[in-house]
């Protein structure tokens, strides 16, 4: 979710190793997005074991435009 310029919050609903593993493949995969279109360095905040926000389309929330 994007809660900035240049803020991304990653919301996982994992805990222990497999989360750092999916953490660390995930800022990988942000921070080349980010580089590749020009938006380099971002900040990446990450949230442990929280339950993914649905809109009322029922669809998980993902980027927000600011």
């Amino acid at each position: 979710r994007q809660q900035g310029a240049h803020t991304l919050v990653l919301r996982l609903d994992a805990q222990g190793p497999q989360a750092e593993i999916a953490i660390a493949r995930c800022r990988a995969a942000l921070e080349s997005f980010a580089t590749a279109q020009g938006l380099a360095p971002i900040r990446i905040l990450v949230e442990l074991g929280q339950t993914l926000v649905r809109g009322r389309s029922g669809k998980v929330q993902r980027v927000l435009a600011s």
